[in-house]
C-alpha cells in the first residue's frame, strides 16, 4: 500500500511540475497506482480485522481493474489504439461485479457468495493471461517497427519495454497464485510477510522502470506502420479466359515485385557509396525512401528480402564499416583521437551506441581494432 502511495505521489508531482511533459503515459501509470493503492488499502482494512461489505465490494471491483489499466498503459506506450469493443471487453468484468456483487451481499446466501467469489478469481486469472500474451505481442511488434523505421538503434533504447513486460509477468504470476490461495488463508498467518515483500518490491521496480522509459512525443503509430505488403497482382485489360488471366496477372505481379526490389537494391547500394546517407545520425527509412524516389514500405521489404536485415541493422553495418576505415588511419596522433573521430564522423548518435554496435559486429572494441590494424 505504501509503495503504491509513493509512486502515486511521485507521478502526481511529476505531472504537476513538468507542464511540457508528454503526460498521457504518466497519467495512465498514475491511475494504475491509484488503483493498486485502493486495492491494498482494502487489504489493510481486511487484515486489521474490520469487516465491511463496502470495502469488500470495492476490493473485488478494483482487483479486476488493475490489469486492464496496466494493459491500457502498455497500449499507450506502443501507440496501440483500442476499439470500443476492446475497451468494453477490458472493463466488462468490473462493471458486472459492480452491479451483481452488491446484490449477492443483500441475498445473504453463503453459497451464492462463494460461487461468485470463485468466478471472480477465475475472471482475474483469465485477465492476467490475456493481458500478458497480448501485451507481449504489442511490445515486440512495436520494437520491430522501431527497428524498421529509425536508424539510431532506438529499439535498443526501448529495452526497458522488455524489462517492464517481464516484470509485469512476474507480478501476474504472483498475483494469480495469491488470488487462488485467497487472502483468508493469510489471516493471523506470519507468512503474509512473504507476499507483502514480493509485491512491494515488484510494484516499486515497476514504477522505477516506467519512469525510465523515455517516450518521444512525436512518435505516431501510423508513421511506424510498415505492415503494408507489396501488391500481388497487376491490372490486365483482356477479359478473355478469366482463369488464365488471373494466372498471368499473378505472375506479372510477382515479376513486377522482384523487378522493383532488384532496382531498389541496386539504387540503394549506389546511393550508399556515393551520398553516404548513413552518416546522418537521425536518418529514418522515410528520409531514405525520399532519396530513392520510392515509398518506405517497398524499401522496408527490400531490406528484408534482398539484404536479410532490418533498416536499422543495415545502416549500422554501414556505419561500422565506415568507422573501421577511420580507425585504420595511422595519421591520428593518439588512439583516443581516432576513436572519437570514428564515433562522431560515422553517424552514430552516441558514444555508448558506437561502442556497443562496433563490438557486436566485430567482436572486439574500437581500441583493440585500431591496435590490430595500425601495426
Amino acid at each position: 500500500m505504501l509503495t503504491s502511495l509513493f509512486w502515486l505521489a511521485f507521478y502526481v508531482l511529476k505531472i504537476a511540475s513538468t507542464p511540457t511533459l508528454n503526460k498521457s503515459n504518466k497519467q495512465l501509470i498514475l491511475i494504475f497506482y491509484f488503483a493498486t493503492f485502493i486495492l491494498y488499502l482494502c487489504h489493510f482494512i481486511y487484515f486489521s480485522g474490520i469487516e465491511s461489505a463496502l470495502f469488500e465490494t470495492i476490493y473485488t471491483i478494483v482487483n479486476l481493474l488493475v490489469y486492464p489499466l496496466f494493459y491500457l498503459y502498455l497500449c499507450n506506450l506502443t501507440s496501440k489504439k483500442l476499439k470500443t469493443n476492446e475497451y468494453l471487453g477490458l472493463f466488462l468484468p468490473s462493471i458486472v461485479i459492480l452491479v451483481v456483487y452488491p446484490i449477492c451481499l443483500l441475498i445473504e446466501s453463503e453459497t451464492i457468495k462463494s460461487v461468485f467469489y470463485i468466478l471472480a478469481r477465475i475472471c482475474f486469472f483469465l485477465q492476467v493471461v490475456c493481458v500478458w500474451i497480448i501485451g507481449n505481442k504489442h511490445i515486440h511488434h512495436y520494437l520491430k517497427l522501431l527497428d524498421n523505421y529509425y536508424s539510431d538503434d532506438r529499439s535498443y533504447q526501448f529495452r526497458a519495454f522488455s524489462w517492464l513486460l517481464h516484470l509485469f509477468g512476474s507480478i501476474a504470476i504472483v498475483s494469480s497464485i495469491l488470488n487462488f490461495i485467497g487472502k483468508e488463508w493469510f489471516v493471523n498467518n506470519e507468512l503474509i510477510v512473504i507476499p507483502a515483500i514480493i509485491m512491494a518490491i515488484m510494484l516499486y521496480a515497476l514504477g522505477y522502470v516506467s519512469n525510465t522509459i523515455d517516450i518521444y512525443s512525436n512518435l505516431e503509430h501510423e508513421n511506424l506502420n510498415l505492415d503494408i505488403a507489396f501488391p500481388t497482382q497487376t491490372k490486365h485489360d483482356s477479359t478473355n479466359d478469366n482463369i488464365n488471366n488471373d494466372d498471368i496477372n499473378k505472375q506479372q505481379g510477382i515479376d513486377n515485385i522482384e523487378s522493383i526490389k532488384l532496382s531498389l537494391s541496386q539504387k540503394l547500394i549506389e546511393i550508399m557509396d556515393s551520398d553516404k546517407p548513413y552518416l546522418n545520425p537521425n536518418l529514418t527509412i522515410q528520409d531514405l525512401a525520399l532519396m530513392l524516389n520510392t515509398n518506405r514500405t517497398y524499401l522496408s521489404v527490400t531490406f528484408r528480402d534482398e539484404f536479410g536485415v532490418s533498416f536499422s541493422t543495415y545502416i549500422n553495418q554501414k556505419r561500422v564499416e565506415h568507422a573501421k576505415t577511420i580507425l585504420s588511419n595511422p595519421n591520428f596522433e593518439t588512439n583516443k583521437e581516432a576513436i572519437i573521430n570514428a564515433q562522431t564522423n560515422s553517424g552514430f548518435p552516441s558514444e555508448s551506441t558506437f561502442y556497443r554496435l562496433f563490438k557486436q559486429q566485430t567482436g572486439i572494441s574500437p581500441l583493440v581494432y585500431r591496435q590490430k590494424h595500425i601495426k
